[in-house]
């Protein structure tokens, strides 16, 4: 009894490694692609969200993945997946929040090179994509602005991105 129990409990530590890593998986292929779309080097594509195979980021974000049987994904909000998004954030310089320095109270916001802001719009893209939801990343966008911090310029070939590939009706930025 007790070991018929103790395999159910391994078998779903087990499943849910590897329901994260095949959605982690999925994510990579279609940054990938969208990579490929916008010009990023091969190079980056490839390494695109490989600190997301470490432990400190891998096990918390697998802790936390969940999946319904409808292809929506969620989040179980913990300490533990926020130190690991944190992380993640410090390590991926496809993300505005890597750009910005706060430095004794003031904050600075550097600006991007255009392959990462690439990159981002690809992340944003692959993400939409491997949560089966395919939200349209300008709308996305449009909505979240206010929130998204970035330096004039990366904001500007941001938005041009968007624009040019994800078309939303009646709204502008």
């Amino acid at each position: 009894m007790v070991g018929t129990i103790l395999i159910i409990g391994a078998k779903r530590i087990v499943n849910k490694y590897f329901a994260y890593l095949e959605f982690l998986l999925r994510h990579k292929y279609y940054v990938f692609v969208a990579c490929m779309k916008f010009g990023v080097p091969l190079w980056q594509a490839i390494a695109h969200d490989v600190s997301k195979f470490f432990p400190d980021e891998f096990i918390p974000y697998a802790n936390s993945h969940r999946e319904s049987t409808t292809g929506e994904f969620y989040c179980v909000e913990s300490e533990e997946l926020q130190l690991a998004w944190n992380l993640h954030l410090k390590r991926n310089k496809h993300h505005w929040q890597y750009w910005i320095v706060l430095n004794y109270g003031k904050t600075i916001i550097l600006r991007m090179p255009d392959w990462y802001v690439r990159e981002l719009v690809s992340d944003w893209e692959g993400a939409s994509k491997a949560k089966r939801n395919n939200f349209n990343p300008r709308t996305w966008y449009l909505e979240n602005y206010k929130d998204i911090k970035m330096h004039p310029e990366s904001k500007q070939l941001l938005e041009e991105l968007l624009a040019k590939y994800y078309p939303v009706e009646h709204k502008e930025l």
